[in-house]
């Protein structure tokens, strides 16, 4: 609803929106709208308004147009290319190739092929998500600083999305770890997870390094049985591809016996340490704290819905906790680092992370 002085000024119309279009209460609307069409008053509203947006975009602030880099061909791994021309895309123009080897012409695919927004954008929202900004304030943030509407939809799908794609790229990568895994279990409400016992609760089992603070793996379970602990030192030791030497756990009985050793020369030789608590001189802090990192996610999401989409979301912050986010007690070093794992990241971590994620599922 707008008000307008007439041009006399000794009154006021007031102009408001409907579905066809405007209304405004002046004598020259009311009785020639239907043959005439709009009065002066709409259409000053109109002109008005479109200034009124176009100021307001040179208030937002614009990142510099991402370029992709690419040196081999997505189908044969050739160097020998072409320039072909350019693809228009939503982003503007990316830069087609064809491979002289193989004669397949393509565009670079750095996972962002079909991608309506900028990669700096895209990683700006996980960036967010992982530091615990919720959904729809990631929406507020860049439509406020950058002029773009991004729908918490859509954010909620780049989280699925290049989450499983960074853990299938870090599953193929070997960490240098110490040999030390503090193991604990944190107790996660599923609020969409049909109850049983009345109880929607799930179990979320961590293996941390204590050496170098690497996550090496994460699993989502319904209960703590010693199936559930077998099955969550699977994952660990396809993550690690080693033994550890010492397993520090709480006093939970599904501990006991549940791990398998990859190698035959290792069996009965890795020891598990249990009852180790805030009482005992060897505790389990530091998988502790990860827990306490992992509450402040879950907390701005007012409980996890579905297992299958938060086992996506565990795995993104897997990511976020080995390769992006710096360690004070690492002196700003993130895990990864630590653990001497062989990939170069810029300063947009995630950016380069998807980008060889994307170049080795090629």
């Amino acid at each position: 609803m707008y008000e307008i002085r007439s041009q006399s000024g000794l009154g006021s119309y007031r102009l408001a929106k409907h579905n066809s279009g405007w209304s405004c209460t002046c004598p020259d609307y009311v009785n020639r709208h239907e043959t005439v069409g709009d009065c002066k008053h709409v259409n000053a509203l109109r002109l008005w308004l479109k200034a009124k947006e176009a100021t307001e975009q040179t208030d937002t602030f614009e990142l510099p147009k991402t370029v992709l880099s690419f040196e081999h061909c997505r189908f044969c791994n050739s160097v020998d290319l072409l320039r072909w021309g350019y693809r228009k895309t939503r982003q503007g123009k990316k830069p087609r190739f064809k491979c002289r080897t193989c004669g397949k012409r393509f565009v670079v695919d750095e996972g962002f092929l079909k991608s309506r927004y900028d990669p700096k954008i895209v990683t700006l929202c996980l960036d967010m998500f992982y530091k615990g900004a919720s959904l729809r304030k990631i929406t507020q943030h860049v439509a406020q600083f950058y002029g773009l509407k991004v729908t918490h939809v859509a954010i909620l799908k780049w989280v699925r999305k290049f989450s499983e794609l960074i853990d299938a790229y870090a599953q193929t990568l070997k960490p240098q770890l110490s040999g030390v895994w503090n193991c604990d279990e944190m107790k996660t409400k599923m609020a969409h997870e049909e109850p049983i016992n009345g109880e929607r609760f799930f179990w979320l089992w961590n293996a941390l390094d204590n050496g170098s603070r690497y996550l090496v793996a994460s699993h989502l379970t319904r209960g703590r049985t010693h199936k559930d602990a077998a099955a969550f030192f699977e994952v660990a030791k396809k993550q690690a591809k080693c033994d550890p030497q010492v397993i520090f756990s709480d006093g939970l009985g599904s501990y006991q016996g549940a791990y398998d050793p990859v190698s035959i020369d290792n069996v009965g030789k890795v020891v598990h340490i249990a009852n180790v608590g805030i009482r005992s001189h060897m505790g389990n802090h530091r998988v502790e704290r990860l827990h306490n990192s992992m509450r402040e996610r879950e907390k701005v999401m007012r409980h996890l819905k579905k297992a299958n989409s938060a086992e996506k979301v565990f795995k993104g912050y897997r990511a976020y906790y080995n390769f992006v986010r710096p360690h004070m007690a690492l002196e700003n070093h993130t895990p990864a680092e630590m653990a001497a794992i062989p990939i170069q990241l810029g300063t947009n971590r995630w950016l380069d992370l998807i980008r060889q994620a994307a170049r080795n599922r090629n």
